[in-house]
């Protein structure tokens, strides 16, 4: 397997080769150190799509390094995962104190990340043509100088998000500005989602708690999304979204949900479960309805008679001829 930078040693880039070539080795010097120097110390990494935030913590041997983490779990982190490594240090006891000054550095950064104009780093980057850039140039380029560890942190968070940038190994090329028009149409289009969910959900209390509110526009489509709730519906994108409103109205569980449609006149008390579990529809339609108004018996079957019990009737579609017929009889249970 080719280690990580042999494909970035090869660009006809001198200041990125230099670039690699410090941080390798940086990376180097810290293993050939004893880790028990560096414990304590603030470490950001990526763990598949996610950036955690985690504390070094001693161990034996050269092969990454043991974290703890802000969920609380300690992981081996290999060096090429590792995105920056602070000179910021915490106390490696008590646990507890430490995943919570964890999770405030990672809230920390997430808001600096959340501040960051990436519209107008991106346009600089692409005013460059194709070439790709590392952490330590991006984090120069955007806040003119080498960064603390939270802006390292939070400009490779936002550079990870992959809506301006693609990750090449260990460095960035700015994405083509089609791709880009294309993310902020989807961007768009879940922000207008996002905000449908809250009006729903804001409706949706409003109707729990008694209040007389007219109904929001796509309504129907909440309604459908209470029913998965209240019959605990599938576990894919559907029942996703059925929970997702849920938690925005402040409904738990199935009851609640089958109380609302009730209140809102969509089912009533008596609302039979298992035929909506089913899918069985329980209603005619319009169109069918009109037709069965219209409809009217064939001449075959006006001429029927009572045989052994039975009323028998019979149908033609071609003249008087029988070509269908079927009986009723009524028994102790009913029809058959």
């Amino acid at each position: 397997m080719r280690p990580w930078y042999s494909d970035v040693l090869k660009k006809d880039d001198p200041e990125l080769r230099a670039e690699v070539a410090r941080a390798l080795t940086d990376q180097r010097a810290f293993r050939k150190n004893k880790t028990e120097e560096h414990a304590g110390r603030i470490v950001e990494f990526r763990r598949g799509k996610a950036h955690l935030c985690g504390v070094l913590r001693p161990r034996k041997g050269t092969q990454g390094w043991k974290v703890l983490d802000q969920e609380g779990r300690e992981r081996s982190v290999r060096g090429d995962k590792v995105i920056d490594i602070s000179s910021e240090r915490i106390e490696l006891e008590p646990r507890e104190e430490i995943v919570r000054v964890l999770r405030a550095i990672s809230r920390r950064r997430e808001a600096v990340k959340a501040r960051l104009d990436m519209r107008t780093l991106w346009e600089v980057a692409t005013e460059e043509g194709e070439r790709t850039w590392a952490l330590d140039e991006l984090t120069e380029l955007y806040f003119g100088e080498e960064g603390d560890g939270d802006r390292r942190a939070a400009l490779a968070r936002a550079l990870d998000d992959g809506h301006w940038f693609d990750r090449e190994d260990q460095v960035f090329a700015p994405r083509s500005r089609e791709v880009v028009a294309q993310g902020d149409l989807e961007a768009s289009r879940r922000r207008d989602k996002e905000q449908r969910f809250r009006e729903w959900g804001t409706w949706l209390r409003a109707v729990a708690d008694g209040e007389e509110v007219e109904r929001p526009e796509g309504a129907a489509r909440a309604i459908e999304l209470l029913e998965r709730a209240a019959l605990k519906g599938e576990n894919g994108e559907e029942g996703k979204e059925a929970a997702r409103l849920m938690g925005l109205a402040h409904l738990h569980g199935p009851l609640a949900a089958c109380e609302l449609l009730v209140r809102l006149e969509h089912w009533s008390p008596d609302e039979n479960l298992e035929l909506r579990r089913s899918r069985v529809r329980v209603e005619f339609s319009a169109e069918e309805k009109e037709a069965a108004e219209g409809a009217d018996w064939s001449a075959a079957a006006r001429r029927s008679r009572a045989w052994r019990g039975r009323r028998i009737f019979g149908f033609s579609e071609r003249g008087e001829d029988c070509d269908r017929a079927f009986g009723i009889r009524r028994t102790l249970f009913g029809y058959r």
